[in-house]
């Protein structure tokens, strides 16, 4: 095990405390795929020196085949009737978010008041100095902010030094706004990393830089940075025409990214009849 950030305990207090919400009566299971099983190491034995000792499952990564993980998870979970407090999942990866309706389905067997579910994508030290500096109250309240102001508007434009330059339609009649916030709710996962707002947009004109990193639904060997290779694309009425980028390597995962049916598309074309906006968390 790499030497461990002092400050990487604290994180896991936050996440243990605020967002898992746990206490002594609760049942901890950490699910983790093989990359992030340093990071569940470290959850257990936080957990442990709380004289709680944590089910530790092992999964595969999406997409990867995992055809006993059903099982597995099965025989790792408590009885209902057991239960004195909640049951607490924690899954833990780095690249993925797998197993969704797996976990989903082996939960069913609960009330949605017993069990909480965390779902940890990205994990690594970063994810506990950084990600977990804020807690879910202020969360709540810098969403809150953030969505009295969208929600009012109906143009957003965006710039940064390094580029981009864009021209954001907004349309909160037909578009729902959503709030991760890190905030659990009976029958919902807790997504982590959280501070998310979003919508869906009705128009996007203009030029993107993508300077810090890539995240698609796939494995690569692609250096994911995009600092010293940064990714210009130009969008015209909802849809990328063109991109540059000095990355052979990058460029050809762009190319093969883009060869997909609607890849190139930013904005709706269906016309569906328009939703009032809700929030989710």
């Amino acid at each position: 095990m790499s030497k461990v950030d002092e400050r990487v305990w604290a994180g896991i207090d936050v996440l243990l405390d605020d967002y898992a919400r746990l206490v002594p009566e609760d049942q901890v299971l950490v699910a983790y795929t093989p990359e992030s099983r340093e990071s569940a190491a470290w959850i257990a034995t936080v957990l442990r020196m709380r004289g709680m000792e944590a089910a530790l499952l092992g999964m595969r990564p999406k997409p990867f085949p995992d055809e006993t993980f059903p099982q597995r998870l099965d025989a790792a979970l408590p009885p209902a009737e057991s239960l004195k407090g909640k049951l607490v999942i924690i899954t833990v990866e780095r690249d993925s978010m797998s197993h969704m309706m797996t976990f989903r389905n082996a939960l069913a067997r609960y009330d949605l008041d017993k069990w909480l579910a965390v779902r940890i994508i990205n994990a690594s030290q970063d994810f506990f100095l950084k990600a977990l500096n804020v807690r879910s109250g202020m969360l709540s309240e810098l969403n809150a902010g953030l969505l009295d102001r969208f929600m009012k508007a109906r143009e957003l434009k965006v710039k940064t030094p390094s580029g981009t330059d864009l021209r954001i339609g907004l349309d909160s009649e037909r578009y729902r706004w959503i709030s991760n916030r890190g905030v659990w709710r009976p029958g919902s996962f807790v997504i982590l990393p959280a501070g998310e707002v979003a919508t869906f947009p009705g128009t996007v004109d203009g030029v993107l830089v993508a300077d810090g990193a890539f995240n698609i639904n796939a494995l690569t060997q692609v250096d994911a940075r995009l600092a010293k290779n940064p990714i210009r694309i130009r969008i015209q009425d909802g849809h990328a025409v063109d991109y540059e980028c000095d990355s052979p390597e990058v460029s050809r995962l762009v190319e093969a990214v883009f060869a997909q049916p609607n890849s190139r598309r930013a904005v709706s074309y269906t016309h569906s009849e328009p939703t009032r906006p809700r929030l989710t968390s």
